[in-house]
């Protein structure tokens, strides 16, 4: 019964994890969003959060964390849920730092939505994880194709955050969190 109500809850879950994640995927720098934790695997209790991996351009991750917390968690707080963007990392490093079972399972639980060759890519970095989880080589699937990762068009958000303007919010806000 457990399991069942689990279930429930996460496929109730589901629309609203694809809004955030396209809405993630539509920003400048983004080249993956994939969701992690329990539930890819229908496994959340009411009221759980929406964690993602979010792998970014080299030069602008904590410029896309700022937009990501000012564009999406911020407004999805207001309607009363948890959207967590518990790992950035940018596409030029992208071996986790920690090698242990918790992130091996992170990553093979995690279900990439957009920028598949980037998970890809993020998965062979990561090969270290077949040592603690040996059959688990590729995304868990879930009945349904990831939307196609949308091209980084020109919008005016990303025209600006390419300029000079764009260095500075990127030093800033590193300094800011660092």
């Amino acid at each position: 019964e457990t399991r069942r109500r689990r279930e429930r809850h996460a496929a109730a879950m589901w629309e609203r994890a694809l809004v955030y994640a396209h809405s993630i995927s539509q920003l400048p720098f983004v080249r993956m969003v994939a969701l992690t934790g329990a539930l890819p695997m229908g496994n959340v209790e009411q009221g759980a959060d929406y964690d993602f991996m979010v792998i970014t351009t080299e030069e602008r991750v904590w410029t896309t964390r700022l937009l990501i917390v000012q564009l999406v968690v911020r407004p999805a707080a207001r309607q009363g849920q948890e959207v967590c963007p518990n790992y950035l990392l940018a596409e030029s490093a992208l071996e986790l730092e920690r090698r242990d079972l918790f992130h091996a399972h992170e990553l093979a639980q995690m279900l990439p939505l957009y920028g598949r060759a980037c998970y890809d890519r993020l998965r062979a970095a990561n090969a270290w994880a077949s040592v603690f989880l040996p059959n688990a080589d590729g995304p868990p699937t879930v009945g349904w194709a990831a939307p196609a990762m949308p091209v980084d068009g020109p919008s005016l958000l990303g025209l600006a955050l390419r300029t000079r303007l764009g260095r500075w919010v990127e030093r800033a806000e590193m300094r800011r969190m660092g």
